[in-house]
């Protein structure tokens, strides 16, 4: 009996060209090199640059209310008080109490010690990611000194079973 116009197809078609063709090595086009230090390459659309750096403020035309010179925690701590005393300005401001002054200015100061406050917490970045680095070295260098000792301690039980397997093999063969 012989069926005519019948065709046999797979139940599973092979997938479109274009999703495995140059799959193989050989026609597999080599990957692009990673952008050196320095160099801008483009993503999606945008320009990027592989510098690494935090912008200053001067640079994004802010005002800097902070002094270098003092450690970064208290100057923080006196953004944050002069960041409430502004918070307090623009709430009387809001409720009438206050000047015609307006209160976007009052806004716009409030902005500036919050972009403040913000660049001075990215400037600890750098110091945390080290932390964290010495961390995980700290924590790795445990673990495989923990592993060491397991290691030790089980060859020591090997030694003792071999000494105790020949001690008895000895005693058995005389």
């Amino acid at each position: 009996m012989e069926e005519r116009g019948v065709e046999i197809v797979s139940r599973y078609p092979k997938p479109p060209v274009q999703f495995y063709k140059g799959l193989r090595r050989e026609e597999a086009p080599a990957p692009p090199r990673p952008p050196t230090h320095g160099e801008h390459y483009s993503m999606f659309g945008s320009v990027y640059t592989t510098e690494d750096s935090l912008p200053s403020l001067e640079a994004s035309q802010r005002e800097v209310l902070y002094s270098e010179s003092k450690p970064r925690t208290e100057e923080l701590l006196r953004l944050n008080e002069l960041l409430l005393m502004k918070f307090l300005e623009f709430l009387n401001e809001l409720c009438g109490e206050s000047t015609d002054r307006g209160y976007q200015p009052l806004a716009d100061e409030i902005e500036t010690v919050l972009i403040n406050m913000h660049h001075l917490v990215n400037t600890f970045r750098l110091d945390q990611a080290r932390i964290d680095v010495l961390n995980l070295i700290h924590r790795q260098t445990e673990l495989r000194e923990e592993a060491t000792d397991r290691l030790r301690r089980g060859r020591r039980q090997a030694l003792r079973a071999i000494a105790t397997a020949k001690s008895v093999i000895e005693t058995t063969c005389e």
